[in-house]
């Protein structure tokens, strides 16, 4: 019989940022069983997580993509995959209603999540989290009840690469001319809940950031998922082949564990606020991520060095995601503002402050 159960689908980022929460939760309460249940899409971020005891893989595809029958189907297996479980005590970790009703209907007693929709109907213990510029990380804190650390408290994020992982990125590693590697994301904003055109820097300004960065000798990662060499693709078809040995497409070649131990060995990441901004905040490199829709007080990387450009103070209309849904926006001004000549500026003064 199980004492926790945890409930998270959906984005690569919203899971790593979970992550600390659950470490401390785990020290906080050491002999305690706790399951996961996610979705088969992200299960990689968590399926080597020590401080987890068992995993529960969930059709995520079906649950926010399929028909009506689908995701009825899959509702009721995991009710019953729930009571199966056993658990004490469930915390759901999306701020939908539904997920609530799902665990009150597999009848657990303890049951901990948002207060937010219908005012947390179904719980036991709601938590307000709509504290405003409160990270999403501190939220999770407050939903497993563990005490929310202060500013200066180091909150990484957790990957668990295999030492197998580790030694196929080091042996490719050593097969590039240069250790001046910068890594750049320009995919992402999407998982298998939404996709979020918006939220992605327009390929010019990356394109134009690239330049200067070749311009200046450093060696360039482009890294994402396997559906990101749309992007990627189009990037290094806009540069020469004397640029060749400069800038590389590596998207979808690793797994979540092998692109951590790549990044790691990058000096930083530009991206913009996506899956890949939280796999390089979990490897501890600075971070330069540019915001538009979303507020970057929520989700930004915590890493030391790290900056993020937003231009929501000057336009009215920023953020415009709330619970869930964009607006149809046209321009996407928030993002056009932030230029590639800035960013640049940031990356050469970032380089400067950190430690060789």
């Amino acid at each position: 019989m199980a004492d926790s159960l945890f409930i998270k689908l959906a984005g690569i980022g919203d899971l790593l940022m979970l992550t600390p929460a659950i470490r401390a939760y785990r020290a906080a309460f050491p002999e305690e069983e706790i399951i996961f249940a996610t979705g088969d899409s992200n299960k990689e971020v968590i399926k080597n997580n020590p401080y987890i005891n068992r995993l529960i893989p969930l059709n995520d595809v079906a649950f926010f993509s399929g028909s009506f029958s689908e995701k009825f189907k899959e509702a009721v297996k995991l009710i019953s995959l729930i009571k199966k479980s056993g658990a004490r005590k469930v915390f759901v970790l999306h701020r939908d209603w539904r997920w609530n009703l799902l665990v009150y209907l597999a009848g657990v007693k303890e049951r901990h999540g948002f207060r937010r929709d219908l005012r947390g109907l179904f719980l036991t213990h709601a938590i307000d989290t709509a504290s405003k510029g409160e990270h999403q990380i501190h939220s999770f804190f407050k939903v497993l009840g563990m005490p929310v650390p202060s500013e200066n408290h180091p909150l990484h994020l957790d990957i668990f690469p295999t030492p197998e992982e580790e030694e196929r990125i080091n042996s490719v590693i050593r097969a590039f001319p240069s250790g001046n590697i910068i890594a750049i994301a320009p995919g992402g904003a999407a998982n298998t809940r939404e996709q979020v055109p918006l939220k992605r820097w327009p390929l010019e300004h990356y394109r134009e950031l690239i330049r200067r960065l070749l311009k200046h000798g450093f060696l360039i990662f482009l890294t994402g998922g396997k559906n990101d060499y749309v992007f990627t693709s189009t990037l290094t078809d806009a540069f020469s082949i004397a640029h060749g040995r400069l800038l590389f497409d590596l998207s979808g070649r690793y797994s979540l564990g092998e692109t951590c131990v790549l990044l790691k060995k990058c000096l930083l990441m530009v991206t913009h606020d996506s899956g890949p901004m939280h796999i390089a905040s979990a490897a501890g490199i600075p971070v330069l991520a540019i915001f538009g829709p979303t507020e970057p007080e929520k989700t930004k990387p915590l890493t030391a060095g790290s900056y993020c450009f937003w231009r929501g103070d000057k336009l009215p209309c920023a953020p415009c995601y709330k619970h869930g849904k964009f607006p149809d926006c046209k321009t996407v001004a928030c993002m056009h503002e932030v230029s590639a000549d800035e960013v640049y500026e940031k990356v050469i003064e970032v380089l400067k402050l950190c430690p060789s």
